[in-house]
């Protein structure tokens, strides 16, 4: 490994080392060798992670709304237009809470930068009233503001039924 020089919006004295590995690196371990030379506290992102659980299997599109702010945008899948404000996200976790029950959710946190938490989650349900068993497993891209609520959510998932 060799002292590699980039240009980034790196904190001023961080070395960065370049590794030349074979392709077999994953995202999430270049993410994670970025995320662990910057000085971010995850914990804000995993109690973030920790109540958007809680609110989704609980069926509490209250709790769901109140982790966003006002004006906060939430993208569910990559082709879809985001949701835009607090309004519009209550009203679709609103339809989730009478359509999906016995939630499961968890999560890994993947890397957390000054701007983003990026995270690996898994959920499960049964869709109402079909009685439809449902897996996902995705990725969020999120940022929060300084009070710890999220400002942008960007999700990417997968379904198996």
């Amino acid at each position: 490994k060799e002292v590699a020089a980039i240009e980034a919006d790196f904190p001023q004295g961080t070395e960065v080392i370049e590794s030349r590995s074979s392709a077999r690196n994953t995202c999430a371990n270049m993410a994670n060798s970025i995320a662990s030379i910057l000085p971010i506290d995850p914990e804000p992102f995993k109690r973030w992670l920790d109540s958007y659980g809680h609110a989704w299997m609980d069926r509490d599109p209250e709790a769901a709304a109140a982790l966003y702010t006002d004006d906060a945008t939430y993208q569910v899948t990559p082709f879809d237009e985001p949701l835009r404000g607090r309004v519009a996200i209550h009203e679709y976790w609103d339809g989730v809470a009478r359509t999906q029950e016995r939630i499961q959710f968890d999560f890994e946190v993947v890397a957390v930068t000054a701007e983003h938490g990026i995270a690996r989650w898994r959920a499960s349900f049964v869709r109402v009233p079909s009685r439809l068993e449902t897996k996902l497993d995705g990725i969020f891209l999120i940022a929060l503001d300084s009070d710890g609520r999220c400002q942008s959510l960007r999700e990417w998932w997968h379904k198996l039924q």
